[in-house]
């Protein structure tokens, strides 16, 4: 843990002070003892849990292997794969498409680790501008890394319901063009996904597109799009792909804090009114974050807990701002 005070300014009418602080805390487990390897700290989230392994960082976000895709070690990708295309001939739902979904890591892996769940380090700055009675004070603190995982971002994806859920529903948002089987009508809710074919995979025109990722065979003319409600469905929603479509991810952010303009009133004034010091603050606080990394621009206060072992968000929290009068006096 550092903190650092600095006064570059001094004089009779002017001042300014800065401080700084940053804490970081790294732990690794060096042994359990006993014949334990491995502690469960928290978990029934959907598949996440928290483990902490001997001879490593106390705290990992995993996803069980039920709920987790295979990863292309390249491209980072889900690896998956076409299934059994899914069709009706009744004229009035007639329908045909392939249906790809991503492959399960095998069961010899137990679970996935997706990363660490404390911070690398938080920190803050602040400054402390006077002139003569007036004064402005400002605060910027932040955090950087810490895995977590939110159900209620791979819910929402699955229902539709968050604006980063209308990628590839049209041509505005990155469609492209698909026959609906069931009118005949072009539409643009084509999904070209990224996805990284599982090997020996063919395409139901017989030609291997095994390695592939899922845009070089599409552009290949080897395979059509994901139908993007499919998209949604497959590989979004309860449990589902935990570790490979944004439901975990890094919780970074830097937020202005607050900002803080007061007025000291004279002494000669308040001593009139039988105060020893009189001062009005107006203050904003939570006035906006300035850089976060959660998924689909999530609330980095939505934590269910500020228990660093429950990474969690169950819930959305609203972003929000408070503002305030102050007046202080002193009798």
């Amino acid at each position: 843990e550092l903190l650092v005070n600095v006064t570059p300014v001094r004089k009779k009418d002017w001042h300014l002070d800065f401080s700084v602080n940053m804490a970081s805390n790294h732990s690794k487990i060096v042994k359990f003892g006993n014949g334990i390897t491995e502690w469960q700290l928290s978990g029934g989230y959907d598949g996440a849990n928290v483990y902490a392994y001997e001879g490593g960082p106390f705290g990992i976000l995993t996803a069980d292997v039920s709920n987790a895709s295979r990863t292309d070690p390249k491209t980072g990708y889900p690896i998956i794969q076409i299934t059994d295309s899914a069709s009706s001939t009744n004229p009035a739902t007639k329908y045909a498409y392939a249906q790809y979904e991503y492959l399960n890591p095998p069961d010899s892996v137990r679970r996935v680790k997706i990363g660490n769940v404390e911070p690398k380090f938080t920190g803050g700055i602040s400054a402390n501008l006077r002139y003569k009675n007036f004064s402005l004070f400002a605060q910027v603190d932040g955090r950087f890394g810490g895995y977590v995982y939110s159900e209620a971002y791979n819910y929402a994806m699955a229902q539709g319901t968050l604006e980063a859920s209308l990628k590839y529903r049209d041509k505005e948002h990155g469609g492209v063009e698909r026959i609906d089987s069931y009118t005949g009508r072009t539409r643009y809710d084509g999904a070209v996904i990224n996805g990284v074919f599982d090997k020996d995979q063919v395409s139901p025109n017989g030609k291997d597109i095994g390695g592939m990722t899922f845009k070089e065979a599409y552009d290949q003319g080897l395979i059509g799009p994901m139908k993007a409600a499919l998209y949604y469905i497959n590989f979004f929603g309860w449990g589902t792909n935990i570790n490979n479509n944004g439901a975990a991810s890094k919780n970074s952010w830097v937020m202005f804090r607050e900002l803080t303009l007061s007025y000291r009133i004279p002494t000669a004034i308040a001593s009139k009114i039988h105060f020893r010091g009189a001062r009005i603050n107006l203050t904003a606080r939570n006035i906006g974050y300035l850089y976060k990394t959660l998924s689909a621009d999530q609330n980095p206060e939505s934590l269910q807990s500020n228990d660093p072992f429950r990474p969690y968000i169950t819930g959305g929290v609203p972003f929000y701002r408070n503002y305030a009068v102050t007046l202080n006096i002193s009798l």
